[in-house]
C-alpha cells in the first residue's frame, strides 16, 4: 500500500497481503492454505510498527527532530544517530529492536524506492497529507520476536502491535521539559491542551488515558 495510514492489526493485514500476492502472481493455492493463514499459521522474521504524529508543518517537525537528537536517550544505547535522513536508536545490524524517527513527507518525496506510485489514486492529496508528519517507528527483529514468543502469526492479537510499540517507546527517555507560552497553549488542539494542563499540574496521566495516547500527545 501507500504506507501512510492503515490498520495495525497484523492478524487482519497479513492474510490479506498473502492473498493479494498470490493473486497478483496468478498462482493456484489450495483453499486450505488460506485457512491456515487466517489462523496465523506463518512465521515472522521482522515486524515494523509505526505511529504518525501531526506536528503542524515542516518547521515544527524539524524543531522536534532536533530536540529528539539532542535530548532523547534510548536505554543502553544513548543518543540517536542520523542515518539516511532518519534519527535511529540501534544499528542496521540490530537483531532485537530499532527505533526510528523521521519526516514522512521527505521520505515519500525522496528516493524513488519510497515514492508513491504514479497510479495511486489521489496521489497529490496523499503527498499533502504527509506534510508535517513525524513517523515514530519500531522495528521488531527475530531475536526480540523469539524472546516475546511472537514468531508465529497466531501469537498476535489486534492490540499486540500497539503494546510492543509502547514497550519500545518506554525505553526512550527525553531529558528536560518544555514549558509552553499561553499563545502556544491556545494553538494546541483541545484534547492535547487538556493533557498538557494535567501534566503541568502533576496529575498521573497513566490513570486517565492509555500509554499510547500519552506518547502521541507528548
Amino acid at each position: 500500500g501507500h504506507n501512510l495510514f492503515g490498520s495495525d492489526s497484523l492478524p487482519t493485514i497479513a492474510p490479506l497481503y498473502f492473498r493479494a500476492v498470490v493473486e497478483a502472481l496468478g498462482l493456484e493455492v489450495d483453499p486450505f492454505i488460506f485457512e491456515r493463514w487466517a489462523k496465523g499459521d506463518y512465521w515472522l522474521r521482522r515486524v515494523d510498527v509505526a505511529v504518525m504524529v501531526d506536528l503542524g508543518g515542516p518547521i515544527e517537525l524539524a524543531e522536534c527532530m532536533n530536540a529528539l537528537r539532542v535530548q532523547a536517550h534510548y536505554q543502553h544505547r544513548g543518543r540517536g544517530h542520523i542515518d539516511e535522513g532518519s534519527l535511529r536508536w540501534g544499528g542496521k545490524s540490530s537483531r532485537e529492536t530499532v527505533v526510528k524517527a523521521y519526516d514522512k513527507h521527505k521520505e515519500i518525496m525522496g528516493p524513488k524506492a519510497h515514492r508513491l506510485p504514479d497510479e495511486i489514486p489521489h496521489k497529490t492529496d496523499l503527498e499533502a497529507f504527509a506534510v508535517g508528519k513525524l513517523r515514530l517507528e519500531v522495528e521488531l527483529h527475530a531475536r526480540h520476536l523469539e524472546a516475546m514468543n511472537l514468531r508465529r502469526g497466531s501469537a498476535w492479537h489486534a492490540d499486540t502491535a500497539e503494546t510492543e510499540w509502547v514497550k519500545a517507546m518506554d525505553k526512550l527517555k527525553i531529558s528536560g521539559q518544555m514549558k509552553l507560552t499561553p499563545d502556544q497553549l491556545k494553538s494546541l488542539p483541545k484534547p492535547i491542551r487538556k493533557t498538557y494542563s494535567a501534566w503541568e499540574s502533576g496529575r498521573d496521566l497513566g490513570a486517565c488515558m492509555s500509554r499510547a495516547t500519552i506518547y502521541k500527545h507528548r
